[in-house]
């Protein structure tokens, strides 16, 4: 699991639900008088993944896919529903999908790396865990090739490298977050005075 260098910004409990409930059924109206609208399709399945309807938003994903099957950003929200549900095979292939469309994204290798430490993490052979933890390795290296200033991507190189037993590089890369994002508040203490 990716984790973030920043502090999350609280939800706004009420109001934003309000809002999100609001969304769908706007979206929904329009997928009534126009069934192959994929923003409508898109935006429906990006609310359900903000309310944490993972399965019906794999499913609006899905739809704005047939209508649209080069979407970039569909096929990294596809991903990204299916990593919440542990589904790592299926991410992995969403990931790579919008990497052929777009190399250069930086955003789908690092999601693409994400998935992979996840699945490197839950595998129960350690065969399989060393294969996903290399490919995580390489495409949190991407992205950091792609944008030298991820912070967040060093961050989970390092939690990657750390959860590997190689303290050195984790190190490296906690102080090359940590330079990038001064006092970011989820470098693991240890780390934290290199």
């Amino acid at each position: 699991m990716a984790y973030c260098l920043q502090e999350v910004a609280p939800k706004t409990g009420d109001q934003e639900g309000a809002n999100h409930l609001k969304a769908l059924r706007y979206y929904q109206r329009v997928l009534t008088l126009n069934p192959k609208h994929h923003e409508a399709w898109y935006n429906l399945g990006y609310v359900q993944e903000e309310l944490s309807e993972f399965k019906d938003a794999i499913v609006s994903f899905e739809k704005a896919l047939e209508i649209a099957p080069g979407d970039k950003d569909t096929l990294i929200n596809l991903g990204n529903c299916l990593m919440s549900l542990n589904n790592y095979e299926g991410s992995v292939k969403m990931y790579h999908a919008a990497i052929g469309l777009d190399p250069n994204c930086v955003m789908s290798h690092y999601n693409l790396a994400s998935a992979h430490h996840s699945a490197a993490n839950a595998a129960t052979d350690p065969a399989v865990a060393r294969k996903h933890f290399e490919a995580a390795r390489g495409e949190f290296q991407a992205a950091i090739r792609l944008n030298g200033d991820y912070a967040d991507a060093y961050f989970n190189l390092g939690i990657c490298y750390q959860d590997e037993g190689d303290d050195d590089n984790a190190r490296r890369m906690y102080s090359a977050a940590l330079e990038l994002q001064p006092g970011a508040p989820c470098v693991p203490s240890p780390w934290a005075r290199v």
